[in-house]
């Protein structure tokens, strides 16, 4: 079924109904028994007060003005009440709602990633690519017309690879060396990167394979990254690559696991600077534990094991500024906090803003 405007929105609203609807179904439910199912509701209240008035009016009308007013608040009440059990009926969902309405959702969302950025744009390629087929369908379509387009198009293809393969090898040699400078300053004082491109078949990313060699030891020859960089090296190499191309086209968030393993003094602090500078381009979650990197966060987030029904269970705390000077302090001292770890922690985190 094709899109609509406002499908998203709708979907969106739908899902989250739907995963709340325990929650919505108890405020429900308590609206209604304090507004009309309780004694002493407001519903009673409202209709002893319009039977007195009632009797009032008749002996001064002017209270006329008023019993109308409450008569009007008592049907509005009671057409309120209706609507909120009618609302708590429509909770109560088909097997399998959540899941298809999410599943709708999920394929829409993966059409706006693929033909544009909302219903419009995806329709609108729906549309050239109903009239593309049609075209092509037609019985009166002649074929060497398809066959000298389907040339043109290679060409320009070819064209556009080619261009994209001589930018590449331009600029390789000094992205290289803006990532061995950025990774040298993060404790990684013998590195070797190099990028490799080699030719491939010409697809949507051009005719080029490009990959990345790595060495941290001197004396090693560059091998493939994921073939000889620790899990600490490729966090930071991976940061190195994200500063040096900081301000381009890239996904949203980065995260860094442990990036600074094997890390102290300078290096650690380099590291931590590097990661805030980062953060001003993307979203970056760091799992750290240096103070001087916690003491840059702009949200700091603890996590916790314990054991739970004989079950570990993993919980996370946002902190607050008091919580998070005690947290940066104990990362500094230990267990063991004094008022010279707090003053510490107090300098990092000041420093940070």
């Amino acid at each position: 079924m094709s899109p609509k405007t406002g499908d998203r929105e709708t979907l969106e609203a739908e899902v989250s109904r739907l995963v709340h609807a325990e929650r919505l179904h108890q405020v429900v439910g308590t609206c209604l028994e304090e507004l009309v199912d309780a004694d002493g509701s407001a519903s009673e209240a409202l209709g002893s007060a319009v039977h007195s008035l009632a009797g009032a009016v008749e002996l001064d009308p002017a209270l006329a003005a008023a019993l109308q007013e409450f008569r009007s608040a008592l049907a509005n009440l009671d057409e309120g009440a209706r609507s909120l059990s009618a609302y708590a009926a429509s909770l109560e969902a088909e097997p399998g709602a959540l899941e298809a309405a999410a599943g709708r959702l999920d394929a829409l969302k993966s059409l706006f990633r693929k033909y544009g950025e909302d219903e419009a744009a995806v329709l609108a390629y729906l549309h050239e690519a109903e009239s593309d087929l049609a075209a092509l369908s037609s019985a009166d379509q002649d074929a060497g017309e398809v066959e000298a387009r389907l040339a043109d198009a290679e060409r320009d293809l070819k064209t556009l690879a080619g261009a994209l393969t001589d930018l590449r090898t331009a600029k390789a040699s000094e992205f290289e060396a803006t990532v061995v400078r950025e990774a040298r300053e993060l404790a990684m004082e013998s590195a070797v990167f190099q990028v490799r491109i080699e030719p491939k078949a010409v697809e949507t990313d051009g005719a080029d394979s490009v990959s990345f060699d790595f060495s941290a030891n001197p004396g090693e020859a560059p091998r493939p990254l994921a073939k000889t960089a620790s899990g600490g090296e490729t966090s930071r190499l991976m940061l190195a690559i994200k500063v040096a191309s900081a301000g381009r086209a890239g996904v949203p968030t980065l995260v860094f696991d442990e990036v600074d393993t094997g890390l102290s003094g300078r290096a650690a602090a380099v590291t931590a600077k590097k990661l805030k500078e980062l953060s001003r381009q993307r979203q970056v979650i760091v799992i750290t534990h240096l103070p001087q990197i916690a003491g840059q966060a702009d949200v700091h987030v603890r996590i916790d094991k314990a054991e739970s029904q004989g079950r570990t269970v993993t919980s996370l705390t946002i902190l607050d500024a008091q919580e998070r000077l005690a947290e940066v302090a104990r990362l500094l001292a230990g267990e063991e906090v004094g008022e010279s770890a707090l003053a510490n922690a107090r300098e990092l985190i000041v420093a940070s803003v």
